[in-house]
């Protein structure tokens, strides 16, 4: 593993190489590293390194990594756009595509929905998953309906290949409180208060324990959830929704899906407008904190747990 002087800068010149080979085509890509190789001949550029604490995985395997799974994305985008609520892709392959995606990340989507059993038959004509895995998640969201328990959230990994699809379902009421008037109304007045989400789940998340960064740095130790109830193998817990404490938010689980940045790959123009005006209102909020601020730096970057990282990566917007 490459250690460099100053991985700041390794880390700035490893994304401007993702940006040039996002907007290139696969035949090119070779001549983009090989060029970036001559400008920094004191640098190895192409090798894994950490920076911190976050395994920037070797060139090539970013390369193949993005490729694979961009594949899929487009797949199941093609599958249900024009068809679903929404449709938002978050995590490594939104924000460090080519640069941070390794060969062990999963596709983050979220799914805005009030019939989730619809997200089936979009993904059987996509034709991506086996026929086993999406029988297994068409009865596990069956159970969860079944059940009473009423969750807001559906969470489910599917395996395809080598690495996992995880999709979120949200209603399109979750969705508001997530990112709509609800959620806006707290921040702008800076109501303190503490939001939980129930969440069906494969998998108990008692010992859910995360650090999560607020606009101005500060940490609040989520964890764990509560509430937890098993029922016929699908378990149910609260999660934090998001918190705002001293009129500083710190957001939760579901909102850093897509901050500080998701792609936009399916669903109707009324929730993308939501969408839109959640970042217009986020802009005022920070805005509004920093015109009071004497030298604390409040920013978007900072609500995410993966926030050092993220700062580096300067083609990110809110």
């Amino acid at each position: 593993m490459y250690m460099s002087e100053n991985k700041q800068d390794l880390l700035m010149i490893r994304y401007e190489i993702a940006i040039r080979i996002g907007q290139a085509s696969f035949t090119e890509y070779e001549s983009i590293i090989q060029e970036f190789e001559i400008k920094y001949l004191d640098l190895n550029i192409t090798s894994e390194f950490r920076y911190s604490g976050f395994v920037i995985p070797e060139i090539h395997e970013a390369i193949e990594a993005t490729e694979e799974r961009l594949y899929t994305v487009t797949k199941i985008k093609h599958a249900m756009e024009q068809k679903i609520d929404a449709l938002y892709l978050g995590g490594s392959l939104a924000y460090g595509e080519f640069c941070t995606v390794r060969k062990t990340s999963d596709v983050d989507l979220m799914a805005i929905t009030d019939n989730p059993l619809e997200i089936i038959a979009y993904l059987k004509t996509s034709r991506i998953f086996p026929e086993e895995e999406i029988t297994q998640y068409q009865n596990y969201i069956i159970k969860v309906l079944k059940s009473g328990q009423k969750p807001e959230v559906i969470t489910y990994k599917l395996k395809v290949n080598n690495y996992f699809v995880g999709i979120d379902i949200i209603s399109n009421a979750t969705f508001d409180t997530l990112f709509g008037d609800e959620f806006l109304t707290d921040i702008l007045n800076s109501n303190d208060s503490i939001h939980s989400i129930r969440v069906a789940s494969t998998y108990p998340a008692a010992d859910l324990f995360f650090k999560q960064p607020g606009v101005n740095g500060d940490i609040y130790e989520y964890g764990p959830s509560q509430n937890i109830v098993e029922q016929d193998g699908v378990y149910y817990s609260d999660f934090p929704r998001y918190i705002i404490q001293d009129g500083i938010w710190f957001s939760g689980l579901f909102q850093n899906v897509l901050l500080p940045k998701c792609m936009i790959l399916a669903g109707n123009s009324t929730i993308h407008i939501k969408m839109i005006q959640f970042r217009k209102k986020i802009n005022e909020y920070i805005f509004k904190l920093n015109e009071g601020a004497t030298c604390v730096n409040y920013s978007i970057l900072n609500a995410h747990p993966k926030s050092e990282l993220l700062k580096i990566l300067t083609n990110l917007v809110i």
